[in-house]
C-alpha cells in the first residue's frame, strides 16, 4: 500500500494475511512538509480480531454511555435524584409528565397501588412553575366523613361545637397560590366528590357555616394534582 499512497498521495486502507495466517488491517497515510512535498509514509497495521474484539467492546461502552445520559436527563440541576428510566415506555410517561408540569392546569392521575403516582406526582411538583411554591399533600380516605368538608374548606367561627372561635382554613386556602395532593379522591363520598368537583372546575369553594363563596386560584390557574386509586 505504500506504492499506492506514493502514486496517489492519498491515504489507503487495507488487509493482508500475514505470515500465521491473521488478517491484518493497514492503514498508509502519507506526510507532507511545509511545502507540500511527500516526505515519508506512516503504515499502523492491526489484527481483525483484535480490532473486532475493539469494536465490541467500543459499542459495549456507548451503551452503557446512553444509559448514564438518561440518568442524568432525570436528576434536576441541583443534584437531586428524582426519577432514573431505562425503560422506553416508562421514559415516555415521564416526558408526557414534564410536559404536563408546564401547563397551569389540574392533572389527574389513574393507577392501581404501588405503581409510582405519588413518585409521579412529585416529578409534576419539581418540573412545575410552582415547585418552591407550598405543597399540600392531602390523604382523603384519612379523613373521617363528618370532618371532610371542614378539612378541605374550612370552617367559620362557631359553626359548629367544638369549633375554634376564630374559625380555620380549609387545606385548599392553605394550598392556595401553589399545589394541593389529593391521593384516594375515591375514598371521598359522593356528596364531597360533587363539593370537590366544583373547586376544581371553579375555583370556588364554601367554609362550612359561610353564606358565601370564595374564590382560589386553581383550576386554569392552579397545577393542583388529584389522583385517584
Amino acid at each position: 500500500m505504500t506504492d499506492e499512497v506514493l502514486r496517489t498521495r492519498r491515504q489507503a486502507l487495507g488487509t493482508y494475511f500475514n505470515k500465521t495466517g491473521q488478517e491484518v488491517a493497514c492503514v498508509s497515510t502519507p506526510i507532507f512538509d511545509e511545502a507540500g512535498e511527500l516526505r515519508m509514509v506512516v503504515t499502523y497495521s492491526r489484527r481483525l480480531d483484535i480490532l473486532e474484539t475493539f469494536q465490541k467492546e467500543l459499542q459495549r461502552e456507548k451503551e452503557k454511555l446512553k444509559g448514564y445520559q438518561a440518568a442524568m436527563e432525570m436528576t434536576d440541576y441541583r443534584g437531586e435524584n428524582q426519577v432514573v428510566a431505562d425503560d422506553p415506555a416508562t421514559r415516555k410517561i415521564f416526558s408526557i409528565l414534564e410536559t404536563l408540569a408546564r401547563m397551569d392546569s389540574t392533572i389527574m392521575l389513574y393507577g392501581e397501588s404501588g405503581v409510582g403516582k405519588e413518585v409521579a406526582t412529585n416529578f409534576i411538583r419539581r418540573h412545575s412553575g410552582r415547585k418552591n411554591a407550598v405543597f399540600v399533600p392531602v390523604n382523603c380516605a384519612a379523613i373521617p366523613n363528618e370532618l371532610i368538608e371542614a378539612e378541605l374548606f374550612g370552617y367559620e367561627k362557631g359553626a359548629f361545637t367544638g369549633a375554634l372561635k376564630e374559625g380555620r382554613a380549609g387545606l385548599f386556602e392553605v394550598a392556595n397560590g401553589g399545589i394541593i395532593f389529593m391521593d384516594e379522591v375515591g375514598e371521598l363520598p359522593l356528596t364531597a366528590q360533587a363539593k370537590l368537583l366544583r373547586v376544581l372546575e371553579s375555583g370556588e369553594f364554601r367554609r362550612v357555616g359561610a353564606g358565601k363563596f370564595a374564590k382560589l386560584q386553581l383550576a386554569r390557574q392552579h397545577p393542583g394534582t388529584a389522583q385517584h386509586h
